[in-house]
């Protein structure tokens, strides 16, 4: 399973190894950070000085079907999507991960999804199913995607107009509004990294393209 450790800059030493559910992924905001378990469906908030204080028994801040999938946006709220109800959530928690808010809407078109990925741009919400070509921008309106079997959704980053996509011949730049998306292909074929989009630049990378 995976494990979390906080470091201490300082001290330059790293703090003990906590245990992570087997099917966990962390998102880290400036704030707060997610632990969701996509197994159990159960989504956590822990903040950076307590991350050696996570316990799986204590009460997670959200409990969804088996499969929903959490980020942590810019706004240090967390933002899960379930695929059974194919309800999407936005949570706000204090510095103690307790829940103060929670926004929901039902994207009709995330229903029955299978294995998804979440990002956030700024504070809206984007949702694939790589193996579907299935991508939900926010709102729920859906797209469909040619070739996205390994897709990759960009890391969580500033708000734009735009979120891009990575896939094994191609870079996406998508229109939230759904408008036409901006292909920047490349000769051959490669795996996609997840791309970042920061300071007005977008940045990908495929391993076994030398790209």
């Amino acid at each position: 399973g995976s494990t979390l450790n906080q470091v201490s800059p300082a001290n330059m030493r790293l703090g003990g190894d906590k245990q992570l559910p087997g099917a966990a992924d962390v998102s880290f905001g400036s704030e707060v950070i997610s632990v969701t378990d996509a197994a159990s469906g159960k989504v956590w908030a822990v903040s950076p000085s307590t991350v050696n204080g996570f316990d799986e028994a204590s009460e997670p801040v959200l409990v969804g079907s088996e499969g929903t999938v959490s980020a942590v946006g810019e706004d240090d709220r967390i933002y899960s999507a379930d695929p059974e109800s194919g309800v999407v959530t936005v949570t706000g928690v204090d510095a103690n991960g307790e829940v103060v808010s929670s926004e929901s809407e039902t994207w009709g078109e995330l229903k029955g999804s299978g294995d998804l990925q979440i990002t956030v741009v700024g504070d809206k919400p984007v949702v694939l199913d790589a193996a579907a070509g299935k991508l939900l921008l926010p709102g729920g309106k859906r797209l469909q995607l040619d070739n996205a079997r390994e897709a990759k959704l960009q890391q969580g980053g500033p708000a734009s107009d735009f979120v891009a996509i990575a896939t094994q011949k191609a870079l996406l730049k998508q229109p939230l509004n759904g408008s036409t998306a901006k292909t920047v292909a490349f000769d051959g074929e490669g795996v996609p990294a997840a791309p970042v989009q920061l300071g007005g630049c977008v940045h990908a990378a495929w391993s076994g393209a030398n790209k």
